[in-house]
């Protein structure tokens, strides 16, 4: 057994709050792993928490502080009690997840400083929150990215798109889904979470979850779903909630289409479905799919950067139509159904397994943190 080191590195890890998204799963995935022999974290939030909250999961594994802050706070430097906070702990690394807290961490000018971009901010957040609001937060956003010094894409495809529009230098280190807990279910697991979920027990389910907006696509989605030849055979399941929810529960009224709203059993949704499907037009490096394929599911994703990072890492796990191509998604979805399914499955999860879990990826930060202090 090794012995623990004398003194350990300290890392504190500052986000907003911990509502149930990808970021905030993807940052619980790299703190679960962390060797504690080697490293003392600390994680602070600065908002209460929601509903929606998955901070009972944090604070199992790490110790927390709540620093309650405004986002006017955030934006014009009023940060004294984060300050009180990094003099007291005394961090050799501090890791930022947000574009507040990393606006913030910035402007202080701790030299130590990783903050991850999980998003091409020009994409994400004008859909999200609106023109005026969206670009001003990209704005501060891209400020934080080109003047920290540790900052990190979380894929490849992200990095080069910031390479490509801004002229960014970004390092990447890639998402990670936990593999301990995204396994690949057997028949009987499939038919009684079917009946538990009171999802078709013979039809093949396709599912897909995200917030509804315009950047995820459902609408495209669902339109071509419905010209599928053989409909009954089939199921689309759409998971989450948002803006254009009702909208299109109202407008696209279909046995064939479920949309239950928001969960909290992703994970058993996925594992009681067939294939999992994505139209979304961006992303970092997608929480869904990589989940979708832990559990074993072949994929149908459009064609956009961060999809075909995942898809060029092993090409049998399923297939690649055009965005926003109605004839092109109708074709490949007739290819997929019409491939080995056991085959695909088989590659979907390796890959999962080999290329893209939690652990890897926390490794990679723990060697990018040790690097940073020597």
């Amino acid at each position: 057994m090794k012995k623990r080191m004398k003194k350990r590195i300290k890392v504190l890890y500052i986000v907003t709050s911990c509502k149930k998204t990808g970021p905030s799963q993807q940052l619980y995935n790299l703190i679960s792993y962390l060797d504690r022999d080697v490293f003392e974290p600390l994680f602070v939030t600065t908002y209460a928490e929601t509903s929606e909250s998955i901070l009972t999961q944090f604070v199992k594994i790490v110790p927390h502080k709540l620093v309650e802050m405004s986002k006017l706070k955030m934006i014009t430097g009023q940060v004294d009690s984060l300050k009180n906070i990094i003099t007291e702990f005394r961090p050799d690394i501090i890791h930022t997840s947000g574009v507040l807290p990393d606006f913030a961490i910035t402007r202080l000018g701790f030299e130590n400083h990783v903050l991850t971009s999980r998003n091409y901010i020009y994409d994400d957040y004008p859909a999200e929150f609106g023109a005026i609001k969206g670009n001003i937060l990209a704005r501060m956003h891209l400020y934080a990215l080109k003047h920290t010094k540790y900052a990190q894409c979380c894929s490849e495809s992200l990095h080069n798109i910031y390479s490509e529009k801004e002229n960014l230098n970004l390092p990447f280190i890639r998402n990670g889904v936990d593999t301990s807990q995204f396994t690949v279910p057997n028949r009987n697991e499939i038919s009684e979470l079917r009946r538990e979920l009171g999802l078709p027990l013979e039809k093949k389910i396709f599912v897909y979850g995200a917030i509804f907006n315009e950047r995820k696509n459902q609408e495209f989605l669902i339109k071509n779903f419905l010209k599928i030849k053989n409909l009954d055979d089939y199921c689309l399941l759409l998971l989450g909630d948002g803006p254009m929810l009702e909208t299109l529960k109202n407008k696209y009224k279909s046995e064939a289409v479920i949309m239950p709203g928001k969960t909290s059993r992703m994970g058993s949704y996925l594992r009681a479905s067939d294939y999992y499907v994505s139209s979304s037009k961006s992303e970092g490096l997608p929480n869904g799919v990589l989940e979708a394929m832990a559990v074993g599911l072949p994929v149908l994703l459009s064609g956009i950067e961060q999809h075909r990072e995942i898809f060029d890492v092993d090409k049998r796990i399923g297939y690649i139509y055009k965005p926003d191509d109605d004839a092109d998604f109708v074709r490949m979805f007739n290819a997929l159904v019409c491939d080995n399914y056991e085959d695909m499955k088989k590659h979907s999860s390796s890959s999962s397994n080999n290329n893209f879990s939690a652990e890897k990826m926390s490794l990679n930060y723990q060697k990018l943190y040790i690097d940073i202090v020597g």
